[in-house]
């Protein structure tokens, strides 16, 4: 056989058919590990495909509100459960209002003790005088009973079916069917073990009851929820399918199923004239009409307090439920991460009221999407086996990133006007498979290049900028480009007293074991080497490689610097070696940066006014006994760290002056004593920026008293000069250094 058309047809073909038929197989399998990578990829893909278009957003939303105890609620109202009588008033409140139904997002499980009967049952003996007087009372505390009478025959209950718990406690409704034993058998559906119902009173009063669970995905992700489960041998319904079904006056619930291996599987639930898609076990995707907030809410309060427009309650449907952090009904869905599970309900209703005139509103799945899925797979491996290994590189790539985007134009277009939900994942990771493969053989070629040109110049250019540079040749030369970087100077204090006392071997071993973990420091958060000084190190951030987070890596590259140089101190102690203490300034700003020297000696180096100024600030930490101060750029671009402000200045040379800043560690882990004396200290300056000179002075003397820092008596002995001068309105508060 001819090796080459074995090698360009042939092989590629084969091995193309090979993953083909790997990936359906394994699509169709039951293989736990590769089911739960693609059913992760599904939820992700099915996520991303409603954010980007929701097919449900356009469709009518009826006169849904939703009654919210929400904080404001808990505030005036009091904690959560509130009495049977404040239910009874806001439920009697809302059917004043002129609603036309009630749904209970909640679930009244306990009776409410009435407080005549426990007076009696305190009474250390029988009165009967006193007995008659609590029995004439005792039904104007029974606050169950008037709860249920305010309830009406308009009011669905909700209750809570448990999968893992075998506890019953309060009544259910009646069921939507009795299964016989055989169909318990064979018929798929959620079995539940436990309940949590209403208390007999209150569901026997009120027009009917739906449960309210909804179980959520394995990432914990509700996109679904089950329109039916079976709790014993009764099938109930969801509290949106009980609330439509009675108030569009449907008298029966039907499942709609049929045979599969000798199973019975739901396909859909019929009421009356119109049907809600399901998948097997009952479940409907949930049709979101939108982010948090798509319904009208009115707080529970504003309800029984007569504040709302009584417009927005006339003739609506209403549920109740609650937004409040504390009680944990918020739920994640595809569009919110903090979405009220009321809201979920009223998602499901909305979309069942909109379905009764035949009209498709219920995302779905259907039932031979996995075969048709599988099909679609094997077609679309074929096909590019044959004709990917034909193409040159750059065709490969069009033909892969057009066919990835024909799957997505084609599945965006069947979910946004067909309401149809087709997996996509296994598409996409069958066509990078392919595209992959054939890239592998030119990868490994290009890679040895690679290899052999970095071992030509890793040696004059850093390795970071050689990969960058055989990245992109157009982007990257010996030019030198101007960009924003964040540039460091860290140094020794008082290098020359410490290289006095050591011989030169001594000083040379001392600065070797302490520039090696600032090196490594440097390195670890991408720090590019810029030179060694004596003591001195220069390093800066964002170059070769492009780093949005080139301020935020100093910054937290200097803290550890600090904390290694503390770690140093007790080694160096134990060795005889002097302390060590650094100064640590770092800037933000536009720099040169590239390959600069003469023909002799060339280097990867930064220039520009902003290096300078970071020099500058190396200084001045010195003066204000600060260890690390970094510019105003700097701290901007860094916002997850804890900042004392320091002083406003004029260094050495620049005509501009600039606010500097001493981190004092991350955010999240500043200690609460740490950041009451930064915003102290803020007050101070606030005062002194003011020229309220005493207030001033009465915070930092505070401070000093507490806390031995170098800058408050710089502060006092500043303000003892400042208030002997006319400074005038426009002063504003600039420090200028005289010295480097």
């Amino acid at each position: 056989m001819n090796s080459t058309f074995w090698r360009i047809v042939l092989r590629p073909f084969t091995i193309g058919l090979l993953l083909t038929c790997l990936s359906v197989a394994t699509y169709l399998s039951d293989w736990r590990a590769a089911q739960w990578m693609l059913q992760r990829l599904d939820f992700l893909t099915f996520d991303i495909r409603y954010q980007l278009v929701n097919p449900v957003s356009e469709i009518e939303r009826h006169s849904i509100v939703i009654i919210d105890i929400d904080e404001l609620s808990l505030k005036e109202q009091g904690r959560w459960p509130w009495s049977r009588e404040k239910m009874a008033s806001l439920v009697a409140a809302l059917y004043e209002a002129g609603v036309t139904m009630v749904g209970m997002d909640v679930v009244f499980a306990e009776p409410e003790a009435n407080p005549v009967d426990v007076i009696r049952q305190s009474l250390p003996e029988s009165n009967q005088a006193l007995e008659e007087l609590l029995s004439d009372v005792s039904d104007d505390f029974a606050y169950d009973q008037k709860f249920a009478e305010a309830l009406g025959s308009d009011t669905v209950l909700g209750y809570f079916l448990y999968q893992g718990e075998e506890a019953e406690s309060g009544s259910l409704p009646e069921p939507i069917e009795s299964l016989s034993a055989e169909r318990i058998e064979h018929l798929v559906i959620i079995p539940m073990r436990g309940r949590s119902g209403n208390i007999e009173v209150l569901q026997e009063h009120a027009l009917s009851g739906g449960y309210l669970t909804i179980v959520p995905d394995p990432d914990g992700v509700i996109r679904r929820a089950p329109m039916v489960l079976r709790y014993k041998d009764g099938v109930y319904g969801a509290l949106s399918l009980e609330m439509a079904r009675q108030f569009l006056f449907v008298d029966h619930v039907q499942l709609v199923t049929a045979m599969q291996y000798q199973a019975e599987v739901i396909e859909k639930i019929r009421l009356d004239s119109f049907e809600i898609p399901t998948n097997a076990l009952g479940q409907a995707l949930v049709p979101y009409v939108g982010e948090r907030g798509s319904f009208t809410y009115v707080s529970a309060t504003d309800v029984l307090n007569n504040r709302y427009d009584p417009k927005v309650l006339e003739g609506s449907i209403v549920l109740l439920g609650t937004s409040a952090w504390g009680l944990g009904d918020l739920k994640t869905t595809p569009l919110s991460a903090e979405y009220p599970g009321v809201e979920v309900h009223a998602n499901l209703l909305n979309g069942i009221l909109n379905s009764q005139h035949g009209k498709q509103v219920f995302p779905h799945r259907p039932d031979l999407s996995n075969q048709v899925t599988a099909l679609a797979l094997f077609i679309t491996g074929i096909f590019l086996s044959l004709a990917l290994p034909r193409l040159n590189p750059f065709a490969l790539v069009s033909a892969s990133v057009l066919l990835v985007s024909g799957f997505v134009a084609a599945n965006f277009y069947l979910w946004k006007y067909h309401f149809l939900d087709f997996p996509i994942a296994p598409h996409l990771i069958l066509i990078s498979m392919l595209s992959l493969y054939l890239f592998a053989d030119g990868f490994w070629r290009e890679n040895l290049q690679r290899m052999r040109i970095k071992r030509m110049f890793g040696q004059y250019v850093p390795p970071a900028h050689v990969d960058e540079m055989m990245d992109s040749e157009e982007k990257f030369g010996f030019d030198g480009e101007s960009k924003e970087l964040t540039v460091l100077f860290s140094d020794i204090r008082s290098f020359t007293t410490i290289s006095e006392s050591l011989s030169a071997v001594d000083l040379k071993r001392m600065l070797n074991r302490y520039f090696t973990p600032i090196t490594k420091i440097i390195f670890d958060h991408d720090g590019t080497i810029d030179k060694y000084v004596g003591d001195m190190v220069m390093a800066f951030w964002g170059a070769p490689l492009d780093d949005p987070k080139h301020a935020s890596k100093a910054v937290k590259t200097a803290l550890e610097m600090l904390h290694a140089t503390e770690n140093l101190k007790a080694e160096f102690a134990q060795d005889g070696l002097p302390e060590v203490n650094v100064g640590i300034g770092i800037n933000t700003g536009v720099m040169n940066v590239g390959d600069m020297g003469s023909e002799y000696r060339r280097s990867y180096t930064v220039l520009g006014d902003a290096v300078n100024l970071g020099s500058r600030l190396e200084g001045v930490t010195k003066f204000y006994g600060a260890k690390l101060i970094v510019s105003e750029t700097t701290q901007e671009q860094a916002p997850e760290f804890q900042y004392r402000l320091v002083d406003k200045i004029l260094v050495k040379g620049k005509t501009e002056p600039i606010t500097v800043y001493e981190p004092i560690g991350m955010l999240d882990e500043t200690s609460e004593k740490e950041a009451e004396e930064v915003a102290e200290f803020h007050w101070a300056l606030f005062y002194y920026y003011s020229q309220k000179w005493d207030q001033a002075l009465q915070v930092l003397e505070r401070l000093k008293e507490k806390h031995k820092l170098k800058i408050y008596d710089l502060y006092i002995e500043r303000i003892g000069e400042l208030r002997e001068q006319d400074l005038g309105e426009d002063w504003d508060g600039v420090f200028t250094h005289t010295s480097k």
